[in-house]
């Protein structure tokens, strides 16, 4: 069992993360490819692939002319193609188990920023949040560590190694090692980060490290 001996604030991905919604967006992207007559992505590559936002990823999917368009359209056809949002069976046992300790938590995702701030409220989540930052929101997306650091300064928390970044995908591990914070992977795509993270197999996991060390005082009075 991974124990930690402090920890000042918790962010987290969101999508594959806190809510399971891999199969709805791969789902999403390759019927608007299909729509655009690009080739769609398999399973295998979406799972393994950069969970890079919608505006970097589709630099390498479209061309220059072509970008712009695509950027707008697929905004477009994702307002159009909604799901209800799913969270993982752990994910509120967590966000409760944070609150109770007054562990400041935030999200920084690669999801569009409104889209993001709307899935959180449709599972009324907000006010487990001190921030809520998605694509679009800072000058660059994930694995810029800007969005953590940035998100990190406007509730006053400097970034630190007691500061833990959750995620799922490498790109998640990245940008919390870029912003000097924890990397902790709950997936294995984050796996293939060749920095140093904290691993486990998934939020349920995470949740029994953090509660294990809350319930041995590890992390000290609050």
């Amino acid at each position: 069992m991974k124990l930690f001996e402090r920890v000042d604030a918790v962010f987290f991905d969101w999508d594959g993360t806190l809510v399971d919604t891999v199969p709805f967006g791969l789902s999403v992207m390759n019927s608007f490819l299909s729509h655009r007559g690009k080739e769609e992505i398999r399973k295998k590559v979406y799972l393994t692939s950069p969970s890079l936002s919608v505006r970097d990823a589709f630099k390498s999917m479209f061309l220059p002319h072509e970008y712009e368009d695509a950027i707008r359209d697929f905004r477009l056809f994702l307002e159009k193609n909604t799901k209800k949002i799913v969270p993982f069976d752990s994910s509120y046992s967590v966000l409760k188990l944070l609150r109770s300790k007054s562990i400041p938590m935030g999200i920084v995702s690669n999801q569009y920023g409104d889209v993001l701030r709307r899935q959180v409220k449709e599972l009324a989540w907000e006010s487990y949040f001190c921030s809520i930052t998605g694509s679009g929101d800072w000058e660059e997306d994930k694995p810029s560590p800007l969005p953590l650091v940035q998100s990190l300064k406007t509730i006053g928390i400097n970034p630190s190694t007691s500061v833990l970044f959750v995620g799922d995908s490498f790109v998640d591990m990245m940008c919390a090692g870029r912003a000097g914070c924890t990397p902790v992977s709950v997936g294995p795509q984050a796996e293939t980060f060749e920095g140093n993270f904290i691993s486990f197999k998934n939020i349920f996991d995470f949740y029994d490290g953090i509660k294990c060390s809350i319930d041995n005082n590890f992390l000290g009075e609050r």
